[in-house]
């Protein structure tokens, strides 16, 4: 019905077109019917005689019939939509200025100097020969080019700092005592706001744990969780898993983002190393694999699919432990340091087997340098570590020039030593 009320004007408009045509076509019949009878009575030569009828002037003899039939409708029939429809009314007026003004100025300045890709800092290189610079605030010495602020002291509230923060302070939730091994994780969606976690240590002996710091992008302080350990009743929540643990000294981070807790227990009451998500998403877990000891630290080899792992003891009596997961953990992650328990009851004593390998460092000589292998005796891995490096400490490893190196450090004797593991040799350095 809208179609039709639209084009209705079109349609009138044919119509009386048609109407008139008809009336011209009747009017020039009738004169050529009142033509032949006056002209048969006459006029012998009619095509060229004029003859007046009804007020209409014929110059010649029409046909016989019309030149072209007349036609009922218009030559053209109405398009069902107007070739071009009217322009609507323009939205709005003309403005008196540009819809966008020009900016005043450029949006960032011409820079002198060109543009690199390097950045405006230059990278911090610690130069063993300079001398420490000390720092009233702290109480720190410090190397030149670098700094130091304080974020939180043993016992009293964590300012929050970051204006993402939901409080002002971690209130009742205190800094832990004896911070000790720590490292920083950063998670897409744990930090999405492009910070950081930095979680440490507490190497209490009756109570430790593991803390975290969170950090905003700008390193201001945004939170502070208890991840492992403590107690219920430490303002912090209770604890993780309803787990207890204590003297966590030092550690290492995994490859894929978790953190290894290792238990500096006594000798006669030796603890365990933990896997601990810094982001608490699931409860900590203890790496039965390697057994007990007076841990100290880990480090990791992981160039491969499956990472090999280095755990040393503090303790004259200690072993330098190498743990190889089995392939069958590919691809790595959690549960990698984790044989499931029905393998580790088949598998007792054993090595290799889904469980995974655990091997002794021996040396095979003493003094500064010499060869080394790997054994899988424990009491053989204890001979060599009291008598070539006890009371180890931190443990590192690093590709250097393409060579994979493990270094580590006996405490007792203050060196550093140095295991080419594709060579199998070592030395060491005061």
């Amino acid at each position: 019905r809208s179609c039709f009320y639209r084009f209705r004007p079109y349609l009138l408009i044919s119509m009386g077109v048609g109407l008139v045509a008809i009336a011209v076509i009747a009017a020039t019949i009738g004169a050529s019917r009142n033509w032949f009878a006056s002209s048969s009575s006459s006029s012998t030569n009619p095509l060229h005689d004029v003859t007046y009828v009804s007020d209409i002037v014929l110059t010649s003899r029409p046909t016989a019939h019309p030149t072209r039939s007349p036609t009922f409708s218009p030559t053209s029939a109405p398009t069902a939509n107007p070739t071009d429809l009217p322009t609507p009314m323009p939205t709005t007026g003309p403005t008196d200025t540009p819809t966008k003004a020009p900016s005043p100025s450029p949006t960032h300045p011409p820079t002198v100097a060109p543009v690199t890709s390097s950045p405006t800092v230059p990278p911090f290189e610690l130069n063993p020969n300079s001398v420490l610079e000390y720092d009233p605030a702290t109480g720190l010495y410090v190397a030149p080019g670098l700094s130091v602020r304080s974020i939180g002291k043993t016992g009293q509230s964590i300012p929050f700092t970051s204006r993402r923060a939901r409080e002002f302070d971690s209130g009742t939730c205190t800094m832990h005592a004896q911070p000790d091994g720590a490292a920083t994780f950063q998670d897409p969606i744990a930090n999405d706001d492009g910070g950081f976690h930095y979680c440490s240590n507490s190497e209490d002996k009756d109570v430790g744990g593991v803390y975290c710091v969170v950090f905003d992008e700008d390193c201001e302080v945004r939170d502070y969780v208890k991840r492992f350990g403590g107690t219920d009743t430490d303002g912090c929540g209770v604890r993780p898993g309803g787990l207890s643990t204590a003297w966590n000294c030092n550690g290492g981070k995994t490859p894929w983002g978790t953190w290894v807790s290792c238990e500096e227990k006594d000798w006669e009451d030796m603890g365990y190393c933990w896997q601990v998500d810094p982001y608490g998403r699931r409860d900590p877990q203890r790496i039965e694999r390697i057994g007990t000891g007076k841990w100290e630290a880990m480090a990791t080899d992981d160039r491969y699919s499956v990472p090999v792992f280095y755990f040393t003891e503090d303790h004259k009596r200690g072993a330098l432990r190498k743990f190889t997961p089995s392939w069958q953990s590919v691809p790595a992650g959690w549960d990698t340091l984790h044989p499931s328990p029905t393998a580790l009851s088949y598998y007792a004593g054993t090595t290799g087997n889904g469980v995974g390998t655990l091997e002794f460092l021996v040396f095979q000589n003493e003094g500064t340098s010499g060869t080394f292998y790997w054994s899988t005796d424990i009491d053989e891995g204890r001979r060599s570590q009291a008598q070539n490096y006890p009371n180890l400490e931190g443990v590192a490893f690093a590709e250097v020039d393409g060579r994979p190196i493990l270094f580590f450090v006996s405490k007792e004797l203050e060196r550093l030593f140095i295991l080419y593991l594709e060579k199998g040799t070592w030395e060491s350095r005061s």
